[in-house]
């Protein structure tokens, strides 16, 4: 039992004792049974202010309800027997005892259920009985029942609370004379009569439009499953006939003989909730057109390199003219979904559509957000310039992979045209001079690859894996290469090829004798064009060249799925950042995040890879990460393994530049960087600590170190950490293989 309630019990047995013991004498008593009525009467006045319920449709019968039961409930307990008393006010202390006492209302709770309990003790045990005492506590005792928690079910409160009213009553009315007892309870039976004949109008009116408003609702959830299956025509149909049936069910609950139920408590708040429902779902419903258009994104369907703007502008207006429904039936379903004196039945029935309507939301959400920028980034006001860097992650870079292809995409009014391409070389020799280049990125990026040559070398610009900083440094540093100030940066590598080439159809390229298609383009751009062509031979380096722009131009000459199964194909490639992107505009950046298509840094702790031999190895390498928790420490451990052979395959895949360290072929050198929320106690390659560079970026300590691998060997690094409650799930940048 709560202390709180234990000396609220306490304090209203101690005063109504000492009160008890005191002799008034018989004019007091003839006092105290003219006070019982203004008593009475002024506890209805009162609870206007004190209590809060709405229990019926209306707030001024919540009023005239809780001043007739506070005024009954002030009579009956000031005439009440002792002992019904004790139990009345002891069944209502019951659910503040077994709540603990709601926090939200630990005195009003404890004074109002616990005083009158004592009181009730008091004069129950105390040795003379002072029918004033009694009087001067019955307010209390009659607003006991609405204090009654609240966290509870509310039909176990509630029912006690009629229980001990009943009780009080009916005690109170054994001391009223023969006359005047049949008298109150032919008044009282009147009152019920009209209550009954009030209430069954509205149930029956109820019963009646019950059917309509399950099939409306039935409608209603099938309308919003099309809708999230993108079948507009199903959609807009359904909640057509959703909105029909609620406005058959909601008149005949408006109709003049059943209006007056709305008075009645718990019934009143039951046809209220069905009206609500019924014109909000009737506003959603008839926005079933709007509806429609957004679930029949497949207008913006990519159709030779163009996307409609005017039908995205429609489906703009849709999302528009639905929202503001859809929030208000949200609104009105989440408070009767909650309502403590709505039927269970109606109560289940809205949960059962709840995963649809989030859903919907979530979709409604998602649509608002993309054409919020969508339509700018594809040159709805003005020409737009993005610059593709096209990477291959078997020679690693924390971004992905080493740059070998670049591309310029041009947006005009919907259409894309690419209208520049070429090798890396071109920019390493275009534009200002070597010694005239700046790099401008974030400050952090600076600090940590420029030593790397990352404002000169374009092979190595890519060498962070947060890449909100490298298409800051690749967009300023493209125009210093000869090139154009652009929009953005796009990161694709030879898997996101692969998935755009999966799209399509395959392509037959000269100078490889298989098609490429959704299954292979990627080992023959990342590993087998190597072994057979070579690395640096005119062939090879066409190869790349020649899938990208066969991509790209049966891209822009074909009619490419919907956005959902764009979805399908390409989420995975987004969320393995086989395709990153970064704007220059603040909005559409946070758009390109919010899809995960920012190549931002997960959470938790990670390893980064950059190759630093200058060959093709990393097609090879095996890696696995691990947590392992002891009660002293946290330990991050990644294994890598290098699969490649010592011989048999050209030095450009196998080979290596390292000039500091021996390393024979097939041997790989990484740089490697961990990210985490805090630094490493210690760093161990296979169990010998190692020296490391600590330092800071994207908002994560990070520490760099290099590591040999020989051909088939195996390597296990450990990053022994202090214990924190950071998220420290191991992860590994970049994702080499499909």
């Amino acid at each position: 039992m709560n202390t709180v309630m234990i000396l609220a019990v306490a304090a209203g047995f101690v005063v109504t004792a000492m009160a008890s013991y005191a002799d008034v004498g018989s004019a007091v008593r003839r006092i105290e049974a003219r006070l019982v009525l203004p008593v009475a009467l002024l506890s209805a006045a009162a609870s206007a202010v004190v209590v809060r319920t709405q229990s019926t449709a209306f707030a001024a019968a919540d009023l005239v309800w809780v001043a007739a039961t506070v005024a009954c409930l002030t009579w009956a307990a000031s005439k009440a027997r002792r002992s019904a008393l004790v139990v009345a006010t002891g069944i209502w202390a019951v659910p503040a005892i077994l709540e603990g006492v709601n926090p939200q209302n630990l005195w009003s709770t404890a004074v109002v259920c616990g005083v009158p309990f004592g009181l009730a003790i008091a004069l129950r045990v105390a040795p003379r009985r002072q029918r004033l005492v009694q009087l001067a506590g019955a307010p209390l005792v009659a607003f006991s029942p609405f204090y009654l928690p609240t966290s509870l079910p509310t039909r176990v409160p509630s029912a006690l609370g009629v229980v001990g009213a009943v009780i009080l009553v009916v005690s109170a009315t054994k001391y009223l004379k023969t006359s005047t007892r049949k008298r109150v309870v032919g008044v009282a039976f009147l009152g019920i009569l009209v209550t009954v004949g009030v209430s069954a109008f509205g149930v029956l009116a109820a019963f009646g439009s019950r059917t309509s408003a399950q099939q409306a609702v039935e409608k209603l959830q099938a309308g919003l499953s099309s809708a999230q299956s993108l079948d507009g025509a199903s959609a807009s149909e359904s909640l057509s006939q959703a909105a029909e049936g609620i406005e058959t069910a909601g008149a005949s609950l408006r109709g003049p003989f059943t209006y007056p139920a709305h008075a009645i408590p718990i019934l009143g708040r039951n046809l209220q909730a069905v009206t609500e429902l019924a014109d909000t779902v009737v506003g959603l419903a008839k926005s079933g057109s709007s509806l429609a258009l957004i679930a029949d994104v497949g207008q913006l369907r990519p159709i030779n390199g163009s996307v409609n703007l005017e039908a995205m502008e429609q489906i703009r207006s849709g999302a528009a003219g639905l929202r503001g429904p859809l929030e208000s039936f949200q609104a009105v379903e989440q408070r009767v979904r909650v309502d403590p004196w709505v039927a269970g039945a109606l109560q289940s029935r809205l949960r059962a559509i709840q995963p649809d309507l989030t859903k919907a939301n979530s979709n409604l959400v998602a649509v608002e957000k993309a054409l919020a920028v969508l339509p700018d980034m594809l040159g709805a006001s003005g020409p737009r310039r993005y610059l593709v860097l096209i990477g291959n992650p078997a020679e690693a870079r924390g971004s992905g992979g080493v740059i070998g292809n670049y591309a310029e995409i041009t947006a005009v009014d919907g259409r894309l045209s690419l209208t520049r391409f070429g090798r890396n070389a071109e920019l390493q020799t275009g534009g200002l001079p070597l010694t005239r280049r700046f790099l401008d990125a974030p400050s952090d990026f600076i600090a940590r690859y420029a030593a790397f040559g990352a404002g000169s070398v374009w092979s190595n610009i890519n060498m962070s894996p947060q890449f909100s900083s490298v298409g800051m440094a690749a967009a300023n540093h493209y125009p210093q290469s000869g090139g154009r100030k652009v929009d953005g940066v796009i990161s694709v590598d030879p898997v996101a090829l692969q998935a755009a080439i999966a799209l399509t159809s395959p392509i037959t390229v000269a100078g490889w004798d298989q098609p490429l298609d959704g299954s292979n383009t990627a080992e023959v751009l990342m590993h087998l064009a190597y072994v057979e062509k070579g690395g640096s031979s005119p062939e090879r380096l066409a190869l790349l060249a020649t899938v990208a722009q066969a991509s790209w131009a049966q891209l822009t000459s074909s009619a490419l799925p919907g956005p959902q199964q764009l979805g399908q194909t390409m989420g995975p490639i987004v969320r393995d950042r086989h395709l990153q992107m970064w704007m220059r505009n603040t909005a559409e950046q946070q758009y390109i995040e919010s899809i995960s298509a920012a190549g931002l840094l997960p959470e938790g702790s990670g390893l980064v890879l950059n190759n630093a031999s200058a060959n093709k190895i990393e097609w090879f390498l095996d890696t696995a990460g691990a947590l392992t928790q002891t009660a002293e420490s946290d330990v991050v451990t990644f294994t890598l393994t290098n699969r490649a052979p010592s011989s048999g395959l050209p030095d450009y895949v196998i080979g290596n530049q390292v000039t500091d360290v021996q390393l024979s072929k097939g041997g790989s050198r990484l740089f490697v960087s961990f990210y985490s929320s805090q630094l490493p106690l210690k760093v161990l390659q296979d169990g010998v600590e190692m020296s490391i560079y600590p330092e800071k970026e994207a908002g994560r300590e990070v520490v760099g170190a290099w590591v040999n691998i020989n051909s088939g060997q195996t390597t296990k690094l450990e990053f022994v950490m202090a214990k924190s409650s950071q998220k420290l799930e191991p992860w590994i940048l970049p994702k080499i293989r499909p």
